[in-house]
């Protein structure tokens, strides 16, 4: 489980934990929002290809943090959901 899945599985958690709290009851809702989290499928991080990289316009780029956020940016095309 990556960093960020962890992370979210967690918030998921304590949000059902607090309704708990609300209604009364500690374990209302919290064990099946946390097997629901857990049951879902770890994805592959998928990095870039030749194809990608040569599809970044490197010659805007200026300085090493604009290289950086391209990447990044190519990355997150690749690996998370577009909402």
């Amino acid at each position: 489980m990556t960093g960020w899945r962890k992370r979210q599985v967690l918030e998921l958690a304590l949000k059902a934990l607090e309704t708990a709290e609300i209604d009364g009851n500690c374990e209302y809702g919290a064990t099946e929002i946390i097997r629901k989290a857990l049951t879902q499928p770890e994805r592959t991080w998928v990095g870039l290809t030749n194809e990608d990289i040569a599809l970044i316009d490197w010659e805007s780029l200026v300085t090493k943090k604009d290289c950086v956020q391209a990447i990044e940016a190519k990355l997150k095309e690749k690996n998370f959901d577009k909402k």
